[in-house]
């Protein structure tokens, strides 16, 4: 199946110069159908394109727009994608994860100046 949905991939990449270079964007899915087999069923859906998720970054680009212009930050684009797709959100490496350790309250701390 995953076989499959790469050739699909490939084709519609191949079959529509329109795109700005949404390769990018099929790195992206053939990664996360190596982590997930089941993001193939999601590429092979009836009706889900390149040409759908490139409209889909057009709409939400439009919606920011600030003076006829926006720019989107690739983590933004990829949760298009996930969204799009209908695929579980992936944790995000760059979002660090919450500290066990528990923050102390502001009297509980020491000033340098305490300390003179």
């Amino acid at each position: 199946m995953i076989e499959k949905a790469l050739k699909k991939l490939t084709d519609e990449l191949k079959k529509e110069r329109s795109f700005h270079d949404l390769s990018v964007l099929v790195e992206y899915l053939k990664e996360r159908m190596k982590e997930d087999p089941s993001v193939a069923e999601a590429v092979l859906q009836e009706g889900k394109t390149l040409g759908g998720v490139y409209t889909a970054m057009k709409d939400v680009a439009r919606k920011k727009a600030k003076s006829g212009s926006y720019c989107m930050a690739a983590t933004e684009t990829l949760q298009i994608v996930d969204e799009y797709y209908g695929l579980a959100k992936k944790s995000d490496p760059a979002k660090p994860q919450e500290s066990q350790t528990s923050v102390k309250r502001e009297e509980e701390l020491v000033s340098l100046f305490d300390l003179v």
